[in-house]
């Protein structure tokens, strides 16, 4: 029969580097944002199809910063209950 183990400081070190990439993705998304005014074309058409191009991929960079923090948050709530869990099947083991 097969196991699982789980090491929730490992979790937990996943979960904050997750976090950590979710934030950089944000902010990548608010780079993008400020870019948007700086397009540079000379052309009225061109330069909306560029500021609908970096309005999509702020867009897209925020969703997907938003879902890895949020997979972070599930990985960090993961380890308190497996650290709890432990903590009641296994009172004043030292794991």
């Amino acid at each position: 029969m097969g196991e699982i183990r789980v090491v929730p400081s490992s979790l937990d070190d996943a979960a904050a580097r997750l976090a950590e990439a979710g934030d950089q993705l944000e902010a990548i998304a608010g780079q993008l944002g400020a870019a948007s005014g700086a397009s540079g074309a000379a052309d009225g058409a061109a330069a909306a199809s560029y500021a609908r191009m970096l309005s999509t991929w702020r867009h897209e960079t925020a969703a997907i910063g938003g879902r890895v923090a949020s997979v972070a948050l599930g990985m960090s709530f993961a380890a308190g209950a497996y650290t709890t869990t432990d903590q009641r099947a296994m009172p004043g083991d030292p794991g």
